[in-house]
């Protein structure tokens, strides 16, 4: 039965007013923050600021450092592709993505399923033309992992939680990603890679995972810093895409904006002077911040999050620190809407050159996908587990145990709703 939505409507009412309230708030304090990138500010003793705030002890102060000899008044126009790929230089352009099916507790057996798959444009003629071939064919590799119930408990007896089976999703996709810059290094192409999201996966980026489960933390940034071990080996161009982002680093350096050198002269001054800075601060993010002030096809300025695992005990000490800046990749000429998008890489690729070429690719790679880069909805329409595929695995599942004398059934609610 239809629900009645007139019931819904004093409440919908009420929630588009407050919403447009906080609107009113928020773009005033983000007016306030811009001040960072005009051309007049003092970045110096910004700077200063940001850097005491990151490096204090008695907190853990989560913004952005641009600390990387680019000033964040800076917008960088993004960078031109050889104007001959044939000619000049050979590129592989390399996109990954994965997909997964959660275990469903009103299945007749609990189960996942992790799928990542790749995309490879060639462009050019590769030095070593025997061996593309074979890499072409192996990027057509879609990794499939089965994970039954026995491997979906922990010695606890308690299912695995979802974020879990995600965090797998994405070092498969890492893992994979190397795999396929080593096939197109061997054929003598330049890799530029690009996964989709963070080259890090959520959880490592969650400090109390990092402190709290130090031998699961460690095993999962053991496969990262391998995968992108394998990656700078091939002197491959790396970096992690991330569409409508919602990292709020700059605009917590922003909010510091205002705050002068004296104000911050002891740890408790610090602490308390940072958290008055970061009031209301909800519902504020980066890309509030830049749509007004970062022009189409330019980039910011690059920074560093000011992430645990970018310490020096972490992926600092594999000389894998992230660095981010974010791009807007609109069209000047097209629709007026903004389109702010993020790009992580390790600081040993993140030159301006890498990042010219890479911001000119994935910028025309956005232009081509409607405002999403077209090569990762590629990789997407690759790595996507469809619902029929679901329920052929469902299926297969029950036929496998049939035929072992088994006979195991869904929950009474999934039987009503497979009846619907």
């Amino acid at each position: 039965m239809p629900i009645d939505v007139t019931q819904l409507i004093p409440q919908l009412r009420s929630m588009a007013e407050r919403a447009s309230a906080a609107r009113r708030t928020r773009e005033q304090r983000v007016a306030r923050m811009r001040r960072v990138f005009t051309s007049d500010f003092d970045h110096t003793t910004w700077n200063s600021v940001c850097e005491q705030a990151a490096h204090a002890q008695g907190i853990r102060w989560t913004g952005a450092l641009f600390n990387a000899g680019e000033n964040a008044n800076q917008f960088i126009p993004f960078g031109n592709e050889p104007a001959s790929y044939v000619l000049i230089a050979t590129y592989v352009l390399i996109a990954t993505d994965g997909s997964q099916i959660m275990p469903d507790r009103h299945k007749a057996v609990q189960y996942a399923v992790i799928q990542v798959a790749s995309t490879c444009i060639v462009y050019g003629q590769p030095a070593n033309p025997i061996a593309l071939p074979d890499a072409v064919k192996g990027s057509h590799r879609k990794p499939l992992q089965f994970l039954s119930e026995d491997q979906l408990y922990d010695d606890n007896g308690e299912l695995v939680s979802p974020g879990e089976i995600s965090t797998e999703r994405d070092l498969e996709e890492i893992e994979l990603l190397a795999e396929q810059c080593e096939h197109f290094c061997d054929a003598g192409l330049q890799p530029v890679a690009v996964a989709d999201g963070s080259l890090v996966p959520f959880s490592l980026l969650n400090e109390l995972f990092l402190r709290n489960s130090p031998h699961r933390a460690g095993e999962q940034l053991d496969r990262v810093v391998k995968a992108l071990n394998r990656i700078r080996d091939c002197g491959a161009i790396v970096t992690g895409y991330i569409d409508r982002p919602n990292s709020n680093a700059v605009a917590r350096a922003c909010a510091l904006a205002e705050v002068q050198p004296d104000a911050v002269s002891g740890e408790p001054a610090l602490r308390e002077t940072v958290r008055k800075a970061e009031l209301n601060l909800r519902g504020i993010l980066d890309r509030h911040v830049l749509d007004q002030v970062l022009p189409p096809s330019h980039r910011t300025a690059l920074f560093e999050p000011s992430w645990l695992v970018n310490d020096p005990q972490y992926l600092g000490r594999f000389g894998h620190t992230m660095r981010c800046c974010y791009l807007n990749v609109s069209s000047a000429t097209g629709p007026a809407r903004t389109i702010i998008a993020r790009l992580e890489m390790p600081a040993w690729c993140s030159n301006a050159e890498n990042i010219g070429i890479t911001t000119a690719v994935l910028g025309r790679h956005a232009r081509m996908g409607g405002g999403y880069p077209l090569c990762l909805k590629a990789a997407h329409e690759e790595a996507v587990l469809s619902h029929t595929e679901e329920k052929e695995i469902d299926l297969a599942i029950e036929r496998g145990l049939i035929e072992e004398g088994i006979f195991m059934t869904p929950s009474s609610k999934q039987e009503a709703k497979d009846r619907r």
